[in-house]
């Protein structure tokens, strides 16, 4: 690998492996309702570790796990199709 075959600005392809569902190599696993509970989950995690930053007045952790929550929720309401 070189420094050519790294993203970088500029790129057309989305980073990190994303890929839009109309893409041949969407992946079909946020069609499953096991995805789904697994991401509620998750976001009830983070909701849980926002709380515990509240109560410790962490800031800092507080915006960490409002950024990872909001991040659940958006594919939780563009990827998965009831």
């Amino acid at each position: 690998m070189n420094a050519r075959d790294l993203p970088g600005i500029g790129d057309s392809a989305p980073p990190f492996g994303a890929c839009p569902p109309n893409s041949p190599d969407y992946d079909e696993r946020w069609q499953a309702p096991e995805t789904i509970d697994d991401d509620m989950e998750e976001l009830s995690q983070w909701i849980d570790t926002f709380e515990c930053a509240i109560r410790a007045r962490d800031k800092h952790r507080m915006q960490m796990a409002k950024d990872m929550a909001d991040s659940i929720m958006d594919a939780l309401i563009k990827e998965w199709k009831p």
